[in-house]
């Protein structure tokens, strides 16, 4: 019964990727996830492009906007894992 009430939990939070492969499945908090890293990625690569042509004005603004942009990826990237605390004494 705690298998069956399982599965049907999992089959609701998962959404098929795709209408080729309807098998293929990630859940809401993993694409979240996934989609975070990629903005990382990308405001990481606008920053440190932007860094050698400080010089320029819009380089500039797209250096200081990438790097605004870079951190709060990075604090939402962190908020969507778990909190765990291990207290060891």
């Amino acid at each position: 019964m705690k298998e069956k009430i399982a599965t049907q939990k999992e089959s609701q939070t998962s959404k098929p990727l795709g209408k080729r492969n309807p098998k293929i499945t990630k859940s809401y908090m993993e694409m979240k996830r996934e989609m975070a890293k990629i903005g990382m990625t990308t405001t990481l690569l606008l920053t440190s492009g932007s860094a050698l042509f400080v010089k320029n004005r819009v380089a500039k603004a797209v250096h200081i906007g990438a790097g605004v942009a870079l951190v709060g990826f990075c604090i939402w990237h962190a908020s969507l894992y778990p909190k765990e605390h291990n207290k060891t004494n």
